[in-house]
C-alpha cells in the first residue's frame, strides 16, 4: 500500500491533507474513505486519542487534533 501511495505520489506533500484526500480518491474512488478510516483510527490510537468508529469522519480535523496532541505533546517532554 504504501509503495503505491508513494509510486502516485501521494506522500509527496502529506502536510496538505485536501490534497492528499483528492489523489486518494482518485487512485481508489470509494475505497479511500475506509483507508482514510484506518489512518485515523491507527493514528488515534497511538496518541490516545478516542476514537469513534460510529461517528462521521471529517478526516482533515481529525488529522488537526493529531497535529495539536503531538505539539502539545513535544512542548511536555
Amino acid at each position: 500500500m504504501l509503495e503505491i501511495l508513494t509510486a502516485k505520489g501521494l506522500l509527496d506533500d502529506a502536510s496538505n491533507s485536501k490534497e492528499f484526500d483528492r489523489k486518494l480518491q482518485s487512485i481508489f474512488g470509494n475505497g479511500a474513505a475506509v483507508l482514510e478510516r484506518i489512518v485515523v483510527k491507527d493514528l488515534n490510537r497511538k496518541l490516545g486519542i478516542p476514537y469513534n468508529s460510529e461517528a462521521r469522519l471529517d478526516y482533515e480535523k481529525s488529522l488537526e487534533t493529531a497535529k495539536e496532541v503531538c505539539f502539545v505533546e513535544s512542548k511536555l517532554k
